[in-house]
């Protein structure tokens, strides 16, 4: 019995009480619905349809994200990728993801540094805090 520690519990949702996390988004129930989600966990949710909206918001709050969510098809002139290399540059933010409906993500051009995590839709409540509970 000498691998009781092998396995860790998982971190409560209370360590994510406090995270700012940004959300890029350009469906406004998913958003919604983002918010909801993040702000019932104690989140501080940042959300907007585009970087310029997220960092109008953090800057005047004086804030910088823990986390960065972006849809990968977005509106605008961007995809969700360059959002978040964006806020990574601008904020250096380390946990970043890329939610998308999209089967093969080899084509989003991900850099191989791999710090960029990808979320499929639909997203559940589960597999997004137990991504976020990585944040550090």
């Amino acid at each position: 019995a000498g691998d009781e520690h092998a396995t860790q519990p998982p971190r409560s949702l209370a360590a994510l009480s406090g995270k700012v996390v940004v959300v890029v988004e350009d469906d406004a129930e998913v958003m919604d619905a983002m918010r909801t989600l993040l702000t019932g966990w104690r989140c501080r949710c940042i959300a907007a349809g585009d970087a310029e909206g997220v960092i109008a918001q953090l800057d005047a709050e004086g804030l910088r994200p823990d986390a960065i969510i972006a849809d990968w098809r977005l509106g605008g002139p961007h995809n969700g990728l360059q959002v978040i290399e964006q806020l990574q540059q601008r904020y250096g933010t380390s946990l970043a993801t890329l939610v998308t409906g999209e089967h093969d993500p080899a084509g989003f051009g991900l850099p191989a540094h791999g710090t960029i995590d990808v979320l499929r839709k639909p997203l559940r409540a589960r597999e997004l805090s137990d991504w976020l509970l990585q944040a550090p």
